[in-house]
Protein backbone atom coordinates (compact mmCIF):
# COMPACT_ATOMS: atom_id res chain seq x y z
CA UNK A 1 0.00 0.00 0.00
CA UNK A 2 2.81 2.21 0.81
CA UNK A 3 4.42 1.02 -2.67
CA UNK A 4 0.60 2.49 -4.63
CA UNK A 5 0.81 5.73 -2.06
CA UNK A 6 3.80 6.63 -3.21
CA UNK A 7 3.44 5.61 -6.99
CA UNK A 8 0.26 7.87 -6.44
CA UNK A 9 2.18 10.37 -5.13
CA UNK A 10 5.08 10.73 -7.57
CA UNK A 11 2.21 10.54 -10.06
CA UNK A 12 0.46 13.52 -8.59
CA UNK A 13 3.86 15.32 -8.58
CA UNK A 14 4.99 14.47 -11.80
CA UNK A 15 1.27 15.73 -13.40
CA UNK A 16 1.61 18.85 -11.55
CA UNK A 17 5.14 19.33 -12.52
CA UNK A 18 3.95 18.65 -16.40
CA UNK A 19 0.99 20.92 -15.60
CA UNK A 20 2.90 23.60 -14.08
CA UNK A 21 5.63 23.32 -16.99
CA UNK A 22 3.12 23.56 -19.55
CA UNK A 23 1.69 26.75 -18.13
CA UNK A 24 5.47 27.59 -17.60
CA UNK A 25 5.48 27.31 -21.11
CA UNK A 26 2.00 29.08 -22.16
CA UNK A 27 2.64 31.96 -19.73
CA UNK A 28 6.15 32.22 -21.49
CA UNK A 29 4.54 31.77 -24.92
CA UNK A 30 2.33 34.68 -24.41
CA UNK A 31 4.78 36.83 -23.00
CA UNK A 32 7.04 36.77 -25.78
CA UNK A 33 4.30 37.24 -28.97
CA UNK A 34 3.33 40.35 -26.48
CA UNK A 35 6.60 41.59 -26.50
CA UNK A 36 6.81 41.25 -30.01
CA UNK A 37 3.64 43.14 -30.25
CA UNK A 38 5.05 45.91 -28.17
CA UNK A 39 8.14 46.30 -29.91
CA UNK A 40 6.10 46.33 -33.03
CA UNK A 41 3.68 48.77 -32.09
CA UNK A 42 6.63 50.80 -30.63
CA UNK A 43 8.55 50.73 -33.90
CA UNK A 44 5.92 51.56 -35.82
CA UNK A 45 5.12 54.56 -33.21
CA UNK A 46 9.06 55.30 -33.67
CA UNK A 47 8.57 55.39 -37.63
CA UNK A 48 5.83 57.48 -37.80
CA UNK A 49 7.10 60.21 -35.07
CA UNK A 50 10.40 59.81 -37.66
CA UNK A 51 8.43 60.71 -40.39
CA UNK A 52 6.26 63.15 -39.17
CA UNK A 53 9.39 65.32 -37.89
CA UNK A 54 11.07 64.38 -41.55
CA UNK A 55 7.87 66.07 -43.17
CA UNK A 56 7.65 68.97 -40.89
CA UNK A 57 11.36 69.31 -40.82
CA UNK A 58 11.34 69.57 -44.98
CA UNK A 59 8.12 71.66 -44.72
CA UNK A 60 9.92 74.15 -42.35
CA UNK A 61 12.99 74.46 -44.77
CA UNK A 62 10.60 74.93 -48.32
CA UNK A 63 9.18 77.74 -46.17
CA UNK A 64 12.29 79.22 -45.07
CA UNK A 65 13.39 78.96 -48.11
CA UNK A 66 10.40 80.65 -49.85
CA UNK A 67 10.58 83.02 -47.23
CA UNK A 68 13.80 84.06 -48.22
CA UNK A 69 13.44 84.35 -51.74
CA UNK A 70 10.64 86.51 -51.68
CA UNK A 71 12.28 88.24 -48.94
CA UNK A 72 14.98 88.38 -51.20
CA UNK A 73 12.79 89.87 -54.60
CA UNK A 74 11.44 92.24 -52.97
CA UNK A 75 14.47 93.86 -51.01
CA UNK A 76 16.15 93.69 -54.60
CA UNK A 77 13.02 95.44 -56.17
CA UNK A 78 13.17 97.95 -53.79
CA UNK A 79 16.73 98.44 -54.40
CA UNK A 80 15.82 98.75 -58.01
CA UNK A 81 13.57 101.37 -57.39
CA UNK A 82 15.23 103.65 -54.88
CA UNK A 83 18.08 103.68 -58.07
CA UNK A 84 15.57 104.37 -60.50
CA UNK A 85 13.84 107.19 -58.20
CA UNK A 86 16.91 108.79 -57.24
CA UNK A 87 18.08 108.81 -61.21
CA UNK A 88 14.86 110.24 -62.46
CA UNK A 89 14.93 112.37 -59.58
CA UNK A 90 18.37 114.00 -60.11
CA UNK A 91 17.59 114.05 -64.09
CA UNK A 92 13.56 115.74 -64.11
CA UNK A 93 13.36 117.63 -60.93
CA UNK A 94 15.84 120.46 -61.27
CA UNK A 95 14.64 120.73 -64.83
CA UNK A 96 10.71 120.85 -64.08
CA UNK A 97 12.12 123.84 -61.74
CA UNK A 98 13.87 125.51 -64.28
CA UNK A 99 10.14 125.12 -66.70
CA UNK A 100 8.16 126.68 -63.67
CA UNK A 101 10.08 130.23 -62.91
CA UNK A 102 9.51 130.15 -66.98
CA UNK A 103 7.04 132.71 -67.32
CA UNK A 104 7.17 131.92 -71.01
CA UNK A 105 6.50 128.15 -71.01
CA UNK A 106 3.90 128.53 -68.09
CA UNK A 107 1.67 131.16 -69.97
CA UNK A 108 1.77 128.68 -72.80
CA UNK A 109 1.08 125.55 -70.63
CA UNK A 110 -1.95 127.89 -69.38
CA UNK A 111 -3.34 128.95 -72.79
CA UNK A 112 -2.86 125.06 -74.27
CA UNK A 113 -4.69 123.64 -71.47
CA UNK A 114 -7.42 126.19 -71.40
CA UNK A 115 -7.65 125.75 -75.34
CA UNK A 116 -8.21 121.69 -74.76
CA UNK A 117 -11.29 122.65 -72.59
CA UNK A 118 -12.77 124.40 -76.19
CA UNK A 119 -14.42 127.33 -73.60
CA UNK A 120 -17.27 128.81 -74.92
CA UNK A 121 -20.27 131.36 -73.45
CA UNK A 122 -22.27 128.08 -72.67
CA UNK A 123 -19.08 126.35 -71.18
CA UNK A 124 -17.08 129.27 -69.41
CA UNK A 125 -13.93 128.04 -67.60
CA UNK A 126 -12.36 129.68 -64.74
CA UNK A 127 -8.57 130.18 -64.65
CA UNK A 128 -6.88 130.71 -60.91
CA UNK A 129 -3.59 131.75 -60.89
CA UNK A 130 -0.92 133.34 -58.30
CA UNK A 131 -1.01 137.13 -58.52
CA UNK A 132 2.60 137.24 -60.25
CA UNK A 133 0.72 135.38 -63.24
CA UNK A 134 -1.84 137.24 -63.73
CA UNK A 135 -0.05 139.91 -64.94
CA UNK A 136 1.65 137.38 -67.56
CA UNK A 137 -1.09 136.24 -68.92
CA UNK A 138 -4.31 138.10 -68.41
CA UNK A 139 -3.97 139.95 -71.65
CA UNK A 140 -3.42 137.08 -73.76
CA UNK A 141 -6.11 134.79 -72.10
CA UNK A 142 -8.49 137.62 -72.65
CA UNK A 143 -7.40 138.08 -76.67
CA UNK A 144 -7.39 134.55 -77.27
CA UNK A 145 -10.74 133.66 -75.37
CA UNK A 146 -12.42 136.84 -74.94
CA UNK A 147 -14.93 136.28 -72.67
CA UNK A 148 -15.46 132.90 -71.78
CA UNK A 149 -12.39 132.65 -69.69
CA UNK A 150 -12.35 134.46 -66.22
CA UNK A 151 -9.02 134.96 -64.57
CA UNK A 152 -9.03 135.29 -61.02
CA UNK A 153 -6.07 134.89 -58.71
CA UNK A 154 -6.15 133.63 -54.82
CA UNK A 155 -3.94 133.88 -52.30
CA UNK A 156 -4.63 130.22 -51.05
CA UNK A 157 -3.43 128.88 -54.05
CA UNK A 158 -0.04 127.28 -53.91
CA UNK A 159 0.15 126.11 -57.19
CA UNK A 160 0.52 128.20 -60.69
CA UNK A 161 -3.00 127.93 -61.90
CA UNK A 162 -5.63 125.81 -61.34
CA UNK A 163 -8.35 125.43 -63.93
CA UNK A 164 -12.07 125.08 -63.31
CA UNK A 165 -14.73 124.89 -65.71
CA UNK A 166 -17.97 127.09 -64.43
CA UNK A 167 -20.43 124.23 -65.14
CA UNK A 168 -19.28 121.24 -64.14
CA UNK A 169 -17.63 119.99 -60.82
CA UNK A 170 -13.73 119.02 -61.66
CA UNK A 171 -10.95 121.35 -61.77
CA UNK A 172 -7.22 120.47 -63.05
CA UNK A 173 -4.34 121.01 -61.15
CA UNK A 174 -0.59 122.06 -62.58
CA UNK A 175 1.96 121.94 -59.84
CA UNK A 176 5.76 121.69 -60.36
CA UNK A 177 4.88 118.14 -58.56
CA UNK A 178 2.24 117.02 -60.88
CA UNK A 179 4.65 117.68 -64.26
CA UNK A 180 7.82 115.88 -61.89
CA UNK A 181 5.52 112.90 -61.48
CA UNK A 182 4.29 112.80 -65.16
CA UNK A 183 7.63 113.09 -66.31
CA UNK A 184 9.48 110.91 -63.99
CA UNK A 185 6.52 107.86 -64.99
CA UNK A 186 7.60 108.44 -68.95
CA UNK A 187 10.87 108.57 -67.92
CA UNK A 188 11.10 105.42 -65.61
CA UNK A 189 10.70 102.84 -68.48
CA UNK A 190 13.51 104.07 -70.31
CA UNK A 191 15.77 104.93 -67.27
CA UNK A 192 14.62 101.25 -66.35
CA UNK A 193 15.44 99.70 -69.30
CA UNK A 194 18.76 101.70 -69.46
CA UNK A 195 19.99 100.47 -66.10
CA UNK A 196 18.79 97.03 -65.85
Amino acid sequence: MENKLQKLTEKLYNEGLEKGKNDAAKILSDAKAKELEILDRAKADAAKILADATRKASELKENTLNEIKLTSTQLISQIRTQILETITAKVVTPKVDKAWKDGDFVKKLILDAVAKFNPSANQPVNVVVTAELQEQVQAEILEAFNKSVTLTTNDKVKVPFVINPQNDNYFVSFTDKDFDELIKNALRSTVKEIIF
